[in-house]
């Protein structure tokens, strides 16, 4: 479900549907004006469907309806974000973590460059490891914070990861 606010009232905007048989939940929205908003989320695939149990999903609102984006190219793993930032229509980052190994989650990044998505090496610090939030202020400034455990301690640590443009 999406909701804009017009500076009275909320109004529901309908997002369009992935497809059966599938749920999805938008996590995060994140706007450069009011005619362009990008939001993503998991799509969670039923028992019915062959693949990751969860995938990326993407939407754009160019200020009258919610649009399906491309989603990152299918990897067979588990990839659930938790957040985007976009400094342009053409350019927003998002985070969150995935499972390459099936087990231990692992930070995620992922760069929308307007027309594809580019999966950023995020360098684990420990043995598990995501990133929760993201904030870009320029194409070539982003930082995003999480959490991560290292099994050989306890508990766990903060991360903080810093992109630059490239990397």
């Amino acid at each position: 479900m999406t909701e804009s606010w017009n500076g009275t009232a909320w109004a529901v905007q309908p997002v369009p549907p992935l497809g059966e048989p599938a749920t999805s939940t938008l996590t995060s929205v994140s706007c450069v004006s009011a005619t362009s908003c990008t939001a993503v989320g998991s799509a969670v695939a039923s028992e019915l469907q062959s693949g990751p149990p969860f995938e990326i999903m993407a939407v754009t609102w160019n200020g009258m309806a919610w649009s399906l984006m491309p989603a990152p190219s299918p990897t067979n793993i588990p990839l659930e974000p938790s957040a985007i930032s976009c400094v342009t229509a053409s350019l927003c980052m998002i985070t969150g973590q995935q499972q390459p190994n099936g087990n231990y989650q692992q930070p995620l990044g992922e760069l929308w460059d307007g027309t594809n998505w580019t999966e950023q090496t995020v360098p684990p610090l420990g043995d598990t490891g995501e990133l929760n939030s993201v904030s870009c202020t320029t194409a070539t400034s982003c930082t995003a914070v999480g959490q991560y455990t290292d099994f050989s301690s306890t508990g766990s640590a903060a991360e903080v990861a810093r992109w630059n443009g490239s990397t």
